[in-house]
């Protein structure tokens, strides 16, 4: 088998209604998601994630993050796990919703498995080599 060539870790949020809860910086969107070279820069990013939204949670939630931040030995396990594929999941649910991690392998480029109607990807020749590897779309020329 051959070894994943990333990782991503991600938070998602929803509130108490369902509905999905964005990030801000200074009025400007932020992502909150990592793409990692190895499953200890996976976990290490997941794990400052969850420390980082510490204030932001209830008490119990706060409680339950604490303690999952200070288990290192179920750490060490997770990291394990993903090195051998397996994804590594945290969620705190909360009165105001609930936060969500998850760091995964994933394969580059990624498989196309969505079932779903989005156009389909621009054919290769249409893709060109951006530094650092990302692969972009052509300029059109209409």
């Amino acid at each position: 088998m051959t070894p994943p060539s990333a990782y991503w870790a991600y938070l998602d949020r929803i509130d108490e209604k369902g509905r999905p809860v964005g990030f801000e910086v200074d009025g400007r969107p932020v992502l909150h998601s990592f793409v990692a070279a190895s499953p200890d820069l996976a976990m290490e990013w997941l794990r400052e994630s969850v420390r980082a939204a510490l204030l932001d949670l209830d008490h119990a939630g706060f409680g339950a993050a604490w303690a999952w931040l200070g288990d290192h030995r179920a750490a060490d396990r997770a990291t394990a796990g993903l090195r051998r594929g397996s994804p590594v999941d945290f969620t705190v649910t909360t009165p105001s919703g609930c936060w969500s991690w998850r760091a995964a392998p994933v394969g580059v480029p990624l498989p196309l498995t969505c079932r779903c109607s989005a156009p389909a990807p621009p054919p290769a020749t249409a893709l060109r080599r951006h530094r650092g590897g990302a692969v972009l779309p052509l300029p059109s020329l209409s």
